[in-house]
């Protein structure tokens, strides 16, 4: 089910990156226990990539706008 979930057609292709990049962000310990490998430097860029294309379509979120607001906005006082 998580390798292959019910996406529509469109998004797809990209979804082999964004497990990728799942699987490369476990533990060596985790991913060993789940009988994966680390995948490999074309599969860590592709998921770079999926990502941001997908932050580029989607925006900045909206916690990480405020976040950077209060750190530019500095101390209150």
């Amino acid at each position: 089910m998580i390798r292959r979930p019910p996406l529509p057609a469109l998004v797809r292709p990209a979804y082999p990156a964004v497990v990728a990049g799942s699987i490369a962000s476990l533990p060596d310990r985790a991913r060993g226990m789940l009988g994966l490998r680390r995948p490999g430097p074309a599969s860590e860029a592709a998921t770079r990539l999926v990502l941001r294309a997908s932050a580029g379509l989607l925006g900045e979120a909206p916690t990480a706008r405020e976040g950077r607001r209060r750190v530019e906005a500095g101390p209150a006082d």
